[in-house]
């Protein structure tokens, strides 16, 4: 109880403790704190959230942590929007683009941690999301090493899904005798 009690005096609220237990990546610490009353889903002076902290550093244990205790997959910026630029590849060719408001995803992609793009997106996080605006990078453009591999396949298997459904579906009514 006594290193329980040292954890939560630091003269900071606890939000703005889990805050910096999830970016350090201090999994003991951010497990106290949201048992202590933490709000999972609090933003620090910036509007990120604690669960964009942890990805954006590649904590993967600390983000099971918070998804399992509801931390949201989409950060709702409150406050002052921040964008950051980014060098992403568009038609093979790399350039500097700005991308305002990155979820959790677009921060585990460009850390290029594949077994936290593989979390998140078990968890829900939306793969195609391109910002607010709906005119950003998704994830997968902002992707580096293991974690563009990844995404690119699930890409390539959602655009499979899409074109192939309607096919197969008319196929099998076919087979049925329906058509």
């Amino acid at each position: 109880m006594a290193k329980s009690k040292r954890l939560l005096v630091s003269g900071l609220t606890l939000n703005q403790q889990l805050s910096r237990a999830a970016y350090y990546g201090h999994l003991h610490r951010c497990k106290v704190l949201l048992n202590s009353g933490a709000d999972v889903n609090a933003k620090d002076y910036r509007g990120e959230s604690v669960l964009s902290e942890a990805a954006g550093k590649g904590h993967v244990e600390v983000c099971r942590l918070l998804i399992s205790r509801g931390a949201k997959l989409k950060d709702n910026i409150t406050g002052e929007p921040h964008a950051r630029e980014w060098p992403v590849e568009r038609n093979g060719v790399m350039e500097w683009t700005w991308i305002e408001d990155p979820t959790p995803l677009h921060w585990a992609a460009m850390k290029g941690s594949l077994a936290l793009c593989q979390e998140l997106v078990e968890a829900g996080a939306d793969q195609a999301d391109r910002g607010p605006e709906g005119y950003g990078p998704t994830p997968l453009e902002v992707a580096n090493g293991q974690a563009y591999d990844y995404l690119r396949a699930l890409d390539e298997q959602r655009r499979f899904d899409a074109n192939t459904a309607p096919v197969i579906a008319i196929g099998a009514s076919r087979r049925q005798g329906r058509l």
